[in-house]
């Protein structure tokens, strides 16, 4: 297992211990098994956990299982790790983002979309207050 698959592996096993998960994906990674409809999606939100029925959650070296409802029909998905760019904790909303194999405009557009879901109805984004500028003379 490569440092990238056991980073993101790491980080869904230890949120699954007592939570659900979501985890965008990027479809199209090699080896991504989504339905049709769902191959060229750059940043599909999935859910898993082990309480969804059927009850086949599972992990291993290569990624992660689980039989999963699209459109409330039954279909056996599996993520490679390396195709997930991010996870958080359904419960919690804690997670990570895994920069190392995360384009620039992906890496904005997955934190803008995981920043955008964590607002509260009604709680608006504040401005940073404007700061000072100041220069310091370096010799």
């Amino acid at each position: 297992m490569d440092e990238c698959a056991h980073d993101v592996r790491t980080a869904v096993d230890g949120i699954l211990e007592d939570q659900a998960i979501q985890v965008v994906v990027d479809c199209r990674f090699p080896g991504v098994m989504v339905p049709d409809s769902f191959r060229n999606c750059i940043s599909l939100k999935l859910n898993f956990s082990y309480l969804f029925r059927p009850r086949d959650l599972s992990t291993d070296d290569d990624g992660i299982h689980e039989t999963l409802s699209y459109g409330g029909m039954p279909f056996r998905t599996f993520v490679p790790w390396c195709a997930i760019l991010a996870c958080r904790g359904l419960k919690s909303g804690q997670g990570e983002m895994f920069l190392s194999h995360l384009s620039l405009e992906m890496g904005e557009m997955v934190f803008e979309s995981i920043f955008r879901a964590n607002l509260t109805a009604g709680e608006k984004m504040k401005p940073e207050p404007k700061r000072r500028g100041s220069l310091r003379v370096v010799h």
